[in-house]
C-alpha cells in the first residue's frame, strides 16, 4: 500500500492529514533479519518474522552444565551419550539477565537480577510502585556427571542453530549461534512472595 505524501502547509486539514499519514507509517514494520519490528502507541513491538531467516538450520538436544545471565553452557546429548565439548547456547531474549527494563501494556518495568541465587531462575520485577520476586518456570536444572543424573531429563533442552547476531557477544560464532527453543519458559510470581 502506498501512502499519500505529507502535504505542505499548516491548515487544519493539512495538519490532520499529515498526522494520520505519520501515524500509519509508524505502524509499518521496519525491516530486519528474522525480526519484525513495529512502533506502537506504547513503544516498540518485536516478533519473529516467519520468513526464512527465523528458521533454524539444525536442531539439537543438549544437557545444561552451567547457567549464566544470558546464555547456557551445554553439552550435546543423543539420549544416551553426553558430548565432550562445552557449547554456549543463548537464552531466549525475555529470559536474559541483560534485559534490564521493558514496556509491557504501557507499563514501564525494571528488573533486578541482584537477588538471583546464581541459578538464573530468579529476578525482582518493579513497576515504579510495587515489586515482586519472579521465578523462571520451568526452572533451569543443571546436569551433574557425578552420580546425580536427572532421571526425568529436566536438564535437557532443545536448541536451534541460527544465522545472525544474538546480542550475546560470548555466544556468537562466525555468524551462527545456538538458541534455546524448548522447553518454553516463562516468568511467574514466586510462591509466597
Amino acid at each position: 500500500m502506498n501512502l499519500p505524501p505529507i502535504l505542505p502547509g499548516d491548515t487544519h486539514a493539512q495538519s490532520a492529514h499529515n498526522a494520520l499519514v505519520k501515524a500509519v507509517k509508524s505502524l509499518r514494520p521496519m525491516r530486519g533479519t528474522g525480526v519484525q519490528t513495529m512502533h506502537t502507541a506504547f513503544g516498540v513491538s518485536r516478533k519473529a518474522n516467519p520468513g526464512r531467516a527465523a528458521r533454524p538450520s539444525l536442531l539439537q538436544l543438549f544437557r545444561i552444565t552451567a547457567v549464566q545471565g544470558d546464555y547456557l553452557t551445554c553439552r550435546t546429548w543423543d539420549g544416551t551419550n553426553l558430548g565432550g565439548a562445552d557449547i554456549l547456547v543463548a537464552k531466549p531474549e525475555n529470559l536474559r539477565a541483560s534485559l534490564a527494563a521493558e514496556n509491557v501494556d504501557g507499563v514501564a518495568l525494571t528488573y533486578n537480577w541482584a537477588f538471583d541465587d546464581g541459578s538464573g531462575n530468579t529476578r525482582v520485577c518493579y513497576d515504579g510502585t510495587y515489586s515482586e520476586t519472579q521465578v523462571c518456570f520451568p526452572r533451569y536444572i543443571y546436569y551433574t556427571q557425578a552420580g546425580n543424573v536427572a532421571a526425568n531429563n529436566q536438564d535437557v533442552i532443545r536448541a536451534g542453530l541460527f544465522t545472525g547476531p544474538t546480542g550475546v557477544a560470548t555466544v556468537d560464532d562466525a555468524g551462527q549461534f545456538w538458541c534455546e527453543l524448548k522447553p518454553a519458559r516463562v516468568w511467574a510470581k514466586k510462591y509466597g512472595s
